[in-house]
């Protein structure tokens, strides 16, 4: 976690919890405490003044037969032992003139009280001819708080010996007693229930902070750290889901939004390789005019671009049986080219699958697509129905959806299919009708391309063929015109046929082919022109009355490395080696350099 993302101690949940926690206890535990007191100071004053009113009437019952028996002394006596008393603040016997008779203190003894007045007497006798609400009261002194007992000594017939019958009482005996121990009582239980109440406190900050970091802290810190790794394009992390609570709630969602946010970054990418695939393609079609580029230029985009191990372009003639396969593997330097009456199974060899083979030589609809086990791509390049051309990728891995989906398929076959339409119409205005091959006009164009590729530091070598037929003359002659353009038309399909993929073949005059070979030198060259003869020379071709025309060929040719000045000049000199050849019916490959 970095210093960004770090929560400061007093915003983190576990500090909020807590605080909410202790808050809580704190206002509980002080409720309870103030609760506790005022019930123990109702409760101790109740037993203080019942305890007060006991004795009140204990020394009322003991000072009465004192009094009965008129023994002054021994009435100071009773009241010096209950001087002796440690609860008792003091004891007074007053008589109904308000004279102390007998007292704990004998200072006291002989004072008088005015009810109405003094201190002692008002905290009961609240107003003048009022009796008073009650005969126990709290009072609080200098001394410290007490509860105060007031006993009335009734005028009974016993007392007429002192006494005179007309009154209703003889006097009062007051009867002070200290709370104190009450007091400490209540200060005893006030420190242990606080005492309970912060341990108790302690304790559940100590639970509350093991639970906390238990059951939230760490499942949150968790579910964070994987949140912070999706953050970071992790989208495989997931969240445990642990019980059934708001945490799992949260894990599972967090969970479920990665999943979905993945689906859609998966898509997004599937769409992106899909526009990069359609756009890499269409660019470098687009650039291509001529039939051979192009096919080339197909090959190469789909064997990177779709990282095939082996692309194979399938091409339908007009006028042969045969189908032209072109097939690249994976690191190949050149392109192979199949052209006989084998080349589909060729085809097959490599991996291409037999189903879509036989769909496309016998004619039925194909649509683009993967096969079941998504390790070949198959577009039809053309009308569905008929199509003149059919592309095969072969992947060792099987295909994804995003690289190879149906739609995209469609797409691309339909760039790739307006790209060979254009380079169709472009061959139909730049190829001789007869034979199929390119005008002489072009020939220049490529010896051009060559010496421009050499011009920019390409040192390989390069060779011209003129292929001219011998005493064409004569199966003119022989057999009319239509004869002569059938053999001229067997002649230039051999040749075309026999030449590696990326050479190009031309007519150059009426019976005179030109054949360049780029990156070839004198021997490949020879070896060529040999294969090209003696291929002719062996494939009789019949007039229409069944007759045989036998068609011998010469060659004459220049190789070269260095570019030469101008283009013409390798034109010339190879034109004039096969005037050389012609007399020999031979093949004559010379080599070239600029100088000449």
């Amino acid at each position: 976690m970095d210093a960004s993302q770090k929560t400061h101690w007093s915003a983190s949940l576990a500090f909020r919890l807590l605080l909410a926690l202790t808050v809580i206890q704190v206002g509980f535990t002080a409720a309870e405490l103030l609760g506790l007191t005022h019930f123990l100071d109702g409760f101790l004053e109740k037993e203080a003044t019942s305890e007060a009113a006991q004795l009140g009437t204990v020394i009322r019952q003991a000072t009465r037969q004192q009094m009965l028996g008129a023994d002054g002394g021994g009435m100071q006596a009773t009241m010096d032992d209950l001087g002796k008393v440690q609860s008792l603040v003091r004891v007074l016997i007053i008589d109904k003139r308000g004279r102390v008779a007998h007292a704990t203190d004998r200072l006291l003894i002989g004072k008088t009280f005015d009810r109405n007045r003094d201190a002692e007497c008002v905290v009961c006798h609240t107003a003048t001819g009022v009796k008073p609400a009650s005969t126990s009261i709290a009072v609080t002194e200098a001394a410290g708080p007490l509860i105060r007992r007031a006993e009335v000594i009734p005028n009974e017939p016993a007392c007429a010996r002192c006494h005179s019958s007309g009154a209703a009482i003889n006097g009062v005996i007051l009867v002070d007693r200290s709370t104190a121990a009450y007091l400490r009582a209540r200060q005893t239980i006030n420190t242990r229930v606080t005492l309970t109440g912060a341990a108790m406190l302690a304790a559940l900050v100590a639970v509350t902070l093991f639970a906390t970091a238990v059951l939230v802290v760490r499942p949150v810190h968790r579910l964070a750290a994987v949140v912070r790794r999706m953050g970071a394009g992790e989208l495989s992390a997931r969240a445990p889901v642990e019980g059934r609570g708001e945490i799992a709630h949260l894990s599972a969602a967090v969970n479920s939004m990665a999943e979905d946010l993945g689906r859609s970054i998966d898509e997004i990418r599937d769409k992106t390789a899909e526009l990069s695939i359609v756009y890499s393609i269409l660019g470098r079609v687009t650039k291509s005019i001529s039939m051979p580029a192009l096919k080339n230029v197909v090959i190469e985009t789909f064997n990177e671009i779709m990282n095939a191990d082996r692309t194979l372009l399938l091409s339908r003639t007009t006028e042969e049986p045969q189908v032209e396969v072109l097939s690249k593997a994976r690191g190949a330097d050149r392109i192979d080219r199949f052209l006989d009456d084998d080349s589909i199974g060729k085809a097959a060899r490599v991996g291409a699958p037999a189903a879509a083979l036989t769909d496309w030589l016998e004619g039925r609809t194909i649509e683009q697509h993967l096969t079941p086990d998504k390790r070949a791509a198959v577009l039809p390049i053309g009308d569905r129905v008929n199509a003149p051309y059919l592309l095969i990728v072969l992947r060792d891995q099987p295909f994804s959806e995003g690289e190879a989906n149906p739609n995209l398929l469609s797409v691309v076959a339909g760039h790739v299919t307006g790209a060979f339409e254009n380079s169709r119409l472009y061959q139909v205005a730049t190829t001789d009708e007869l034979t199929r091959l390119a005008t002489a006009r072009h020939l220049y164009s490529g010896i051009e391309a060559e010496t421009s590729r050499r011009e920019a530091g390409s040192r390989e070598p390069c060779a011209l063929l003129m292929i001219g037929l011998n005493h064409f003359g004569s199966v003119v002659e022989r057999w009319g015109t239509d004869v002569g353009n059938v053999v001229l038309k067997r002649v230039a399909w051999h040749v075309m046929r026999l030449v590696r993929f990326g050479d190009s073949a031309f007519r150059y005059r009426r019976d005179v082919f030109a054949v360049l070979l780029p990156g070839c030198d004198r021997a490949t060259a020879v070896a060529i022109a040999d294969r090209i003869c003696a291929t002719v020379a062996t494939s009789p071709i019949y007039t229409d009355t069944g007759e045989v025309v036998s068609a011998g060929l010469s060659v004459g040719g220049v190789s070269w490395t260095t570019p030469p000045t101008a283009p013409g000049n390798m034109v010339l000199a190879a034109d004039q080696a096969l005037t050389e050849a012609w007399l020999t019916e031979s093949v004559r490959v010379a080599e070239f350099h600029a100088q000449d």
